[in-house]
């Protein structure tokens, strides 16, 4: 047995633990690459005042986490309760997912129809930046898609697969915006993360269902 102080594990729950905790320690590296390699590459391959554009645009885009979570915290305990029944089927998973993805997108739409609305309050060599928004805005919904649909793998502990997604999502993302970068300027990481968050969603999609039995 191991023993700290007050708190004792024996080797099996020791073993259990390292096993559940020890793919999400290494998916925050992953997940880093995902949200903040952009910034580097912007840094590297343009420079430095373009960096300061796209981070304010990109603080700015993730407003969407703030429509995510509140339908999250209703949605996650909905979910458990489901599936510790038993009763959680494709049907509703897939219906679920769908409604999720119509409210988000439609709220993500109406955040970029109203930036147009303060461009004039911006300055000229800020504007570029909104387009990074408007990018970085639908990138977040789609981050959104992908919560919903891996709270079923979240259930069954499926740490390794969400680690192997984020390193997958992230290299989608270096790739893209690397190889853009000369045309696209600093919209290639935000299309990069864009596309990165999407193959995350898609594939959170394809294994939750993959794991749901009715």
């Amino acid at each position: 047995d191991l023993k700290w102080r007050f708190v004792k594990y024996t080797k099996q729950e020791f073993s259990s633990v390292l096993k559940f905790g020890t793919p999400l320690f290494i998916a925050l590296g992953g997940g880093w690459l995902l949200n903040e390699s952009d910034k580097f590459i912007v840094l590297n391959l343009i420079d430095l005042s373009s960096v300061g554009i796209y981070t304010f645009a990109y603080l700015i885009g993730r407003i969407m986490i703030i429509v995510n979570q509140p339908i999250m915290q209703i949605l996650r305990p909905i979910y458990y309760s489901d599936l510790r029944d038993g009763i959680l089927s494709k049907k509703k998973h897939i219906r679920n997912i769908i409604l999720f993805t119509v409210v988000v997108f439609s709220i993500a739409i109406l955040i970029n129809s109203l930036l147009g609305y303060f461009i004039e309050f911006i300055p000229e060599s800020y504007r570029l930046g909104l387009d990074v928004v408007k990018i970085i805005v639908y990138a977040f919904a789609c981050f959104g898609v992908y919560q919903v649909s891996f709270t079923v793998l979240d259930y069954y502990k499926m740490n390794t697969l969400k680690t192997k997604l984020f390193y997958l999502g992230a290299f989608i993302n270096i790739v893209f915006s690397v190889t853009f970068i000369n045309n696209l300027g600093i919209l290639a990481p935000a299309y990069g993360t864009l596309l990165g968050f999407f193959v995350v969603a898609i594939f959170s999609i394809f294994y939750s269902l993959k794991y749901l039995k009715l």
